[in-house]
């Protein structure tokens, strides 16, 4: 008897994002208590730490119009949850599932203050080259976009992801039985 181990996985998955949204609402519950008061010079003129209530998404786009933001997210989310149901349980399909899962806990650090606040708490400033201020949840979807582009690139192959997430049959569902 074969036993699964989606379960223990599950429950892996939701303990990873939930320590990395949880990080994320830290270092903003920091942000507010610390930075509210004066900001932090880290390096001259490369990068300090300031608080910014961001009415918006990336770029200061789509300023007070949180319904809007969250459709969005909530659109995205459903589509990344969506993917991370129909992947097989290969060890090859892993790098993908856990930037997907780091996708996830950005997108939900956002969203979190998004309907508990009304704004996004961001700090971290680029001033080097005059980057919009940003925040942990805006690194985890920034850095899991890139590897998910490289992953897609140059790791999976000819329609393998494709073939993944639309086959019919998939490799990890039960075998049916022959026909005759």
């Amino acid at each position: 008897m074969k036993v699964s181990h989606k379960p223990v996985r599950l429950i892996m998955g939701l303990l990873f994002t939930a320590l990395l949204t949880g990080a994320d609402q830290i270092t903003k519950l920091w942000a507010v208590s610390c930075l509210k008061k004066r900001p932090i010079l880290l390096i001259r003129d490369v990068l300090s730490l300031h608080y910014v209530e961001n009415r918006g998404i990336g770029f200061g786009l789509f300023q007070n119009r949180i319904p809007v933001i969250l459709i969005l997210n909530m659109v995205i989310l459903i589509l990344i949850l969506w993917i991370l149901y129909r992947l097989p349980n290969e060890k090859r399909m892993n790098p993908l599932k856990i930037t997907l899962l780091v996708t996830v806990a950005g997108a939900l650090g956002n969203i979190i203050d998004r309907i508990r606040l009304g704004y996004v708490i961001d700090f971290i400033s680029f001033d080097l080259i005059h980057f919009p201020v940003f925040n942990g949840a805006d690194i985890l979807v920034t850095c899991s976009v890139v590897v998910l582009a490289i992953l897609y690139l140059f790791y999976y192959k000819n329609g393998e992801l494709e073939d993944a997430l639309f086959s019919r049959k998939r490799k990890d569902s039960k075998k049916s039985v022959p026909e005759k």
